[in-house]
């Protein structure tokens, strides 16, 4: 049985269940990581942050548009300034606040706090962590929004919405685990997230891995992915130094393997640039791996050339050469697909829609390959098309699903538009044109499936 948590908005239509925002209290990024910000909030950074990102040549002051001058640090890149509040928006006096890699600070008695961060991330991509406690129960929060990929800094303190604060005693959703199947957690003071699943047989049978951003699974050391075989956690050797978003099963012809993407430099103590492979003893690079950005997604096709793992996300170049956000790899080296996108991959999945089996691309570019395609795109093996007129708005996930009319492609996200025509946040694409999912959400999708 497939059901909402807290946090999480659980709609099923037919068979098609979605997952979004609930009271917009809990916000799930293309990054794969959470934001308990409302739903004015939330529109907030994904909007201000993309129009700050086109303001970046002006000059410094103009930039600052809220509150008093901050003083220039040589050890800051930015500080994020704003308040930490708890769910009844009362204020997180005390809460500890932390920005990217940069030094913890304590939210003031109002839950004002200011949070540096010391290095730009090559993506953009920024992340604000808060935690709290109050009378022994935990709370947590974290957003992550981007500037773009490597934008020219001109400003030194950028303003952020509200952090509200959720109790971890009752988020349960992405965190929460069943009784009996441990508690993927980094201790009692830590963050943590499970971003991506998958089933995959070491050669002793099934197991389910979970890739996230965590120290420990059931109380067993474990860097950011674990395995569970029905009774226990295990790692898998040392794991990686950074976040896990997604995992795929992919055979290069050496045996199947489990690859692993996210914004990570090793694995195993071996390098492995944003993706790596798990054999079932030892980790590898796959190539050269990715030169900045992350891996947000995985999908494996047979393109009429081989089988081939694709990755999307973040990252514009592989071995200093451009595949702009989208990459092949056959087993050997690592290759441009047509050309690639022109802005961020969020999603990939295989789907025949009538002509022919193919990888359908979702995310935030509006040009593949040279083609116009707003925010999705299908690509043949050898060609770009758009779908229809596409959608207003970012993609962020994909589901196959057969409502008795034939299998068909979901679409979920921010749009409001799909094909030109009215469809809240989710479509359906039946090979020829998008039609609207009954009325739709009335806030973000992030993920779908069929049950």
């Amino acid at each position: 049985m497939i059901h909402a948590r807290t946090g999480f908005a659980g709609v099923r239509h037919a068979g098609l269940v979605a997952f979004g925002v609930v009271g917009a209290v809990l916000w799930w990024q293309p990054s794969r990581a959470e934001a308990f910000v409302s739903s004015a909030d939330r529109t907030e950074v994904a909007r201000s942050m993309h129009a700050l990102s086109k303001r970046m040549d002006r000059p410094r002051d103009a930039a600052i548009e809220r509150g008093a001058p901050v003083e220039s640090r040589p050890d800051s890149v930015l500080d994020l300034v704003g308040r930490v509040v708890y769910p009844d928006g009362s204020p997180a006096s005390g809460a500890t606040v932390v920005a990217g890699r940069g030094r913890p600070v304590m939210a003031g008695v109002d839950g004002a706090f200011k949070a540096s961060l010391l290095e730009m991330p090559d993506d953009g991509m920024i992340e604000v962590r808060a935690f709290g406690r109050v009378d022994g129960e935990r709370f947590r929060a974290r957003i992550d929004f981007s500037l773009g990929a490597s934008p020219a800094w001109t400003i030194d303190r950028l303003d952020v919405p509200p952090i509200v604060l959720e109790s971890v005693n009752t988020c349960t959703g992405i965190y929460g685990w069943q009784q009996g199947i441990g508690d993927p957690g980094m201790g009692e003071s830590g963050y943590r997230s499970i971003f991506g699943m998958a089933v995959f047989d070491d050669g002793n049978g099934p197991a389910l891995y979970a890739g996230g951003l965590f120290a420990s699974a059931g109380g067993v050391a474990a860097s950011n992915i674990a395995r569970w075989d029905g009774e226990q956690w295990s790692p898998l050797g040392s794991g990686v130094n950074g976040s896990v978003s997604c995992l795929a099963v992919f055979d290069d012809g050496s045996g199947p393997a489990l690859y692993v993407g996210g914004n990570f430099t090793m694995a195993g103590g071996v390098p492995a640039n944003r993706i790596a492979r798990w054999d079932g003893s030892v980790w590898s690079s796959v190539g050269v791996g990715m030169d900045q950005g992350s891996v947000w997604t995985l999908a494996v096709l047979d393109d009429g050339l081989s089988s081939a793992l694709f990755a999307g996300g973040t990252f514009t170049t592989i071995g200093g050469t451009s595949v702009n956000h989208l990459a092949r790899w056959n087993g050997v080296a690592w290759s441009s697909v047509g050309g690639g996108v022109d802005g961020f991959v969020s999603e990939l999945i295989v789907h025949n829609d009538g002509s022919g089996t193919s990888l359908f691309a979702g995310g935030r570019f509006l040009n593949a390959g040279g083609v116009a395609a707003n925010r999705v795109a299908r690509w043949n093996g050898s060609s770009w098309s758009p779908l229809g007129a596409g959608m207003n708005d970012w993609v962020e996930t994909f589901a196959i699903w057969d409502d008795g009319s034939g299998s068909a492609l979901y679409a979920g996200g921010l749009f409001t538009t799909a094909g030109g025509s009215t469809a809240n946040r989710v479509a359906r694409w039946d090979g020829s044109s998008w039609s609207a999912v009954g009325s739709g959400m009335n806030d973000a999708v992030y993920a779908l499936t069929s049950f």
